[in-house]
């Protein structure tokens, strides 16, 4: 429960309109639209849909997104997410904000970004 909240207040539910991250994540949409707030690059219009193939495709892209971006994804599928399972759900969470973070350390060569809270991450993201 604790880790959902942290989610939540990483700012998805601002940014998003995320009511319940298990559920809203599950069709691939929100996942999508996050990747490209973060990265500031256009990925694809995902497919507004509630048949199960078309959510898996939109998950599937958005894991692509990631692992061309050098994100390290293990042991998760489309399918894990499309499910809504909470563990693996917060797992996927924490490589982005992970991945994200560390892409600004890099680039920015400043650590005092390892400090930073999620929330105030989300905010600077947005402001690029």
């Amino acid at each position: 429960m604790y880790s959902q909240k942290a989610a939540k207040l990483w700012g998805l539910r601002e940014m998003l309109c995320v009511h319940d991250l298990f559920d809203d994540l599950r069709d691939g949409r929100v996942l999508l639209r996050l990747l490209e707030l973060l990265s500031s690059k256009f990925l694809v219009e995902p497919h507004q849909s509630h048949m199960r193939i078309l959510q898996l495709e939109n998950v599937s892209k958005a894991l692509r997104f990631l692992c061309a971006q050098g994100a390290h994804i293990e042991n998760l599928g489309a399918q894990d997410i499309v499910d809504g399972n909470p563990r693996l759900t917060l797992g996927l969470i924490w490589t982005i904000i992970l991945h994200f973070q560390v892409s600004d350390i890099r680039l920015e060569n400043r650590l005092i970004f390892l400090r930073e809270t999620p929330a105030n991450f989300v905010i600077r993201r947005k402001e690029k």
